[in-house]
């Protein structure tokens, strides 16, 4: 397939696919004026959560930069708060993430954009004490194991990986997610 896109200023990037060996193709490409969508972010204890890191994808899409225009996504201010502009209308998911705290897990929060609308559109995430998982990676005599690199996520889709290392001792920690909301 052949992907076709085009940006402009103030406008959400559009796109469209042909198949190739489709031979010669006429299409129009629509532009669809794009939306401020602003919020805050703030951590398990109300407080704005400095630096976090906000991103959003379509409902269904996976979890990638765009090759084709940038990723929606921002960092937090030192308030928590946020802005993205040019966000086409759409159903949304909208995750954020701790940049200095692991013990806080990840936010999730679904989101409208309606087509047509006016001004800035608002969506605010909690980040969330996780649970902590911990343990030992040994091999078959029972020596420690350090430096392995051990991966936790969800299981529904690997949405929320986390990556610690085992230590000396072959002992790793981290924070667990919980479902997506």
């Amino acid at each position: 397939d052949q992907r076709v896109a085009v940006f402009k200023e103030g406008y959400a990037a559009a796109s469209l696919v042909r198949p190739v060996g489709a031979g010669p193709v006429t299409c129009d490409v629509v532009l669809e004026r794009g939306r401020t969508v602003e919020g805050q972010i703030l951590d398990a204890n109300g407080e704005a959560a400095s630096g976090a890191r906000m991103w959003i994808s379509r409902e269904g899409d996976r979890w990638e930069s765009s090759r084709f225009g940038p990723a929606h996504g921002a960092s937090a201010d030192e308030h928590g708060r946020y802005r993205l502009h040019a966000v086409p209308s759409g159903s949304y998911e909208f995750r954020a993430e701790s940049a200095f705290d692991e013990a806080l897990t990840r936010s999730s929060t679904a989101f409208v954009l309606a087509a047509g609308g006016t001004g800035a559109a608002t969506a605010d995430l909690v980040l969330s004490e996780g649970e902590v998982i911990a343990g030992r990676v040994i091999d078959e005599f029972g020596t420690p194991v350090a430096g392995l690199r051990v991966i936790g996520n969800d299981w529904i889709g690997n949405t929320y990986p986390r990556n610690v290392a085992t230590d000396e001792d072959g002992a790793f920690r981290m924070t667990c997610v919980p479902g997506v909301s």
